[in-house]
């Protein structure tokens, strides 16, 4: 009983030793975010797009309240009025007329008692006002179109930044990354070291100095690690930020991205004329800005309304009718308004030309962007070439220094000087790795692609 008692007790403190070392080694409670996952938990959280989602319906409405302006306005009007007492009026009724021989020689003798006016009165009026020619109008509602798009666009232009940064975020924190891994591996060595000059030290055939260099060379690396650590973590919460979420979660090392490219620079710069958002938005713009002066010059014109009005009172005329209607068109010409038209005509031309020279500024720049972003990713690929090749070599360094460290041939200052070289080499590899990445991600928002890598391209 007490054998199986004692069997019992050491499995489950086994299974609970393993589960807690797996659970460290591998923490499962952090999710593991991709390259994808990242850009559209960004779009997906961001309150800069709901803002640019509340602008769109606020020229959807102004669109609405434009064309209100061109329909038919329609009141109406109910009324009740009191009195102290009925107003009332004696006329003479015609058909009692006398002809008499004094002054004035006629005489009635019969008057008519008429109310003009009600101790208690109802009324009701009913008007219609449309404009019938409104030139201005007709203007401004075409413009409020045209309003949506660029409401559009601007949120397509927001939405493009965060994906450029969330990616440039997400690559660099990829790089501290591998850094880290680099340099535990580098730790790793330096551990090997220090227990092969201990045990050297042990038979005599190293001495006290080679321990302290040993020592120096894994506190160093000890060191590296935590700034890197501090640097990582720094970079995750840049990119939380972009995320817009508190929960905690960790970056895939590897992303691939095919950034060999097989357009050339003129093939690149029409691609970019048709795709750049913010070239789109100044031409969108433009148009609007011609329209805004085709709206003043038409305030020189007349314009023509059209009013029906439907009136009731339970107050009869004396022709016994309760109810009248008239309609009535009315031109009107502003002729003289203190210049403001003129000026809004200055004003208008001048925002056309700065729009004009901002366009020409941004296409001028686009086929230089373009340019330096194709240089910048074709000298990368040369510094990963040479890289690589340094990489191998310090590595074959490393492994000749190593034997002949371990035979005595060499100091140990030299192996320390190899590690370092190898080291140096990961991560400048990593780094151009990344960097080209990153310049390939430059290069899709010169030319206006940015949005592709809401694809997983």
């Amino acid at each position: 009983m007490n054998t199986l008692l004692k069997f019992i007790t050491t499995f489950l403190l086994l299974t609970v030793t393993t589960g807690l070392a797996i659970s460290q080694d591998n923490p499962t409670h952090i999710r593991i975010i991709t390259f994808h996952e990242a850009i559209m938990l960004g779009l997906n959280n961001s309150y800069s797009l709901e803002i640019q989602n509340e602008k769109i319906r606020q020229s959807q409405l102004l669109q609405k309240k434009a064309l209100a302006s061109l329909l038919p306005q329609i009141t109406a009007q109910g009324t009740y009025t009191r009195y102290e007492k009925d107003a009332e009026i004696r006329l003479p009724d015609l058909s009692s007329l006398e002809i008499t021989n004094e002054y004035p020689y006629i005489k009635f003798s019969k008057y008519n008692t008429y109310i003009i006016q009600k101790e208690n009165s109802f009324g009701a009026l009913v008007n219609l006002n449309m404009p019938i020619v409104n030139i201005p109008a007709h203007l401004t509602y075409k413009n409020s179109k045209d309003s949506i798009r660029i409401s559009e666009l601007n949120k397509e232009s927001q939405k493009s930044e965060l994906i450029y940064n969330i990616a440039l975020s997400y690559l660099n924190a990829i790089g501290i990354k591998k850094s880290m891994r680099i340099i535990k591996n580098s730790i790793e060595l330096s551990r090997s070291h220090l227990k092969i000059v201990e045990t050297k030290l042990k038979n005599g055939e190293a001495n006290e100095l080679s321990l302290i260099k040993a020592n120096l060379d894994l506190e160093r690396a000890n060191n590296d690690l935590e700034k890197a650590r501090k640097a990582y973590n720094i970079a995750l919460e840049s990119l939380s930020l972009l995320l817009n979420t508190n929960n905690d979660f960790d970056i895939e090392e590897n992303v691939i991205l095919d950034y060999d490219i097989k357009e050339d620079v003129d093939a690149l710069y029409q691609k970019a004329l048709r795709n750049r958002i913010d070239l789109l938005i100044l031409k969108e713009n433009h148009k609007m800005i011609e329209r805004e002066i085709n709206i003043t010059k038409s305030k020189f014109l007349p314009t023509l309304n059209l009013n029906a009005t439907y009136r009731y009172s339970d107050m009869t005329s004396f022709l016994e009718d309760e109810t009248q209607w008239f309609i009535m068109l009315s031109a009107n010409l502003n002729l003289y308004d203190g210049g403001l038209r003129y000026i809004e005509l200055k004003e208008k031309n001048s925002k056309l030309r700065e729009n004009t020279l901002l366009m020409q500024q941004l296409v001028e720049s686009i086929k230089s962007q373009i340019k330096q972003s194709l240089e910048e990713i074709s000298m990368c690929k040369k510094s990963v070439t040479s890289l690589e090749k340094q990489l191998e070599l310090a590595k074959m360094s490393y492994e000749l220094s190593l034997k002949s460290y371990n035979v005595g041939i060499i100091p140990q200052s030299d192996l320390i000087d190899s590690e370092i070289a190898v080291t140096t080499a990961e991560i400048l590899l990593e780094k151009e790795r990344n960097d080209c990445a990153i310049n390939y991600i430059k290069l899709l928002k010169n030319t206006g692609e940015i949005n592709l890598l809401t694809m997983g391209k």
